[in-house]
């Protein structure tokens, strides 16, 4: 038998599974580095609001930092909470994600404490 052969084929068979599941490894990745961007930007935006005591910007402080929001809600009654939503390219597949955050700060004692959603 020629076992150079055998090794060939079964490493062409192979490949393709390999690559997929890079790819796979690859696209998580990046949605967790796109959620983790956007909930610090969050925090961020909520920080400076509240120090600012200035709520009318907070659209404007995401696009300056480059991203498109899918939707946000803003509630300003107890602190501040943000509800943003994000469409995030897939890598893989041909439809988008939506990464969501869900943030409330409060100014406790000249500190201000996040809560998730």
């Amino acid at each position: 038998m020629n076992k150079k052969g055998q090794s060939l084929v079964l490493f062409i068979i192979i490949l393709p599974i390999i690559l997929f599941l890079f790819g796979l490894l690859i696209e998580r990745v990046y949605l967790t580095y796109q959620k983790q961007k956007l909930y610090s930007i969050t925090k961020t935006i909520i920080a400076l609001s509240i120090e600012r005591n200035e709520k009318n910007d907070i659209i404007n402080l995401y696009k300056d930092n480059n991203i498109v929001l899918e939707n946000i809600e803003i509630d300003g009654s107890s602190g501040l909470k943000i509800i943003a939503s994000e469409k995030v390219p897939s890598l893989i597949k041909k439809e988008d994600y939506i990464i969501e955050v869900n943030i409330k700060g409060v100014k406790k004692e000249d500190k201000i404490i996040y809560q998730r959603g």
